[in-house]
């Protein structure tokens, strides 16, 4: 596969055939996909190294960071995960030096997480980046706590690190429902420099 001078939303432009790939948003259909046309960003060459990696009898998670727009593996060798970053070609680096760059400025990762060749799912933020439990109240305006409204979770880590480049923020697949006292307690990236204690790289939105 060609790595795409850069990825927009679900297009992938090249500087040469096929140019333009219209990205496919199911992770499992991405191997094939990326197979049958040669296209393909970080979260094809990580699904299609899953699948290699799974064929060969190797015990496989491909990793995502979707708030942060980028995605990679780790293949237990030894009793210990190992992270394979194709698309940049890296393996066995520290958790630490696979956030996205550019230059001497890095985005933080606000929800990590493993999806297994099965389809089984784990929170894997813990390795990635400090952690803390953010709880939420949601009421309606008379004060009351509502039940069963659905929080979602976005980053703005992207948009704060490269303002140039990012003017949104991206949805993290991080969702909580609160519970009779209208409250839900979600585990997120927590930076310890934010100026004003909150969490600076959270929007929260909440859908009843």
């Amino acid at each position: 596969m060609k790595k795409p001078i850069f990825p927009i939303d679900d297009f992938l432009y090249y500087l040469e055939p096929p140019f333009v790939c219209v990205r496919l948003s199911d992770l499992y259909n991405a191997p094939l996909f990326a197979l049958s046309t040669g296209c393909g960003s970080c979260m094809e060459y990580s699904l299609v190294y899953r699948e290699i990696a799974h064929a060969a009898g190797l015990t496989v998670r491909s990793i995502h960071a979707r708030g942060e727009d980028h995605n990679w593996d780790e293949v237990l060798i030894n009793g210990t995960w190992v992270i394979v970053d194709s698309i940049n070609r890296k393996f066995d680096v520290e958790p630490e030096k696979i956030r996205p760059c550019r230059g001497s400025i890095c985005a933080n990762f606000s929800y990590v997480f493993g999806v297994y060749p099965n389809g089984t799912t784990v929170n894997l933020t813990h390795r990635y980046a400090n952690i803390s439990t953010l709880v939420i109240t949601v009421t309606d305006r008379e004060g009351r706590p509502i039940k069963g409204a659905k929080v979602l979770l976005f980053s703005n880590n992207l948009r704060m690190a490269f303002p140039d480049r990012y003017s949104f923020s991206l949805y993290t697949s991080l969702y909580g429902i609160t519970d009779d006292k209208g409250r839900v307690a979600l585990n997120i990236y927590y930076s310890s420099t934010s100026r004003s204690g909150r969490i600076p790289s959270q929007i929260l939105s909440g859908v009843p």
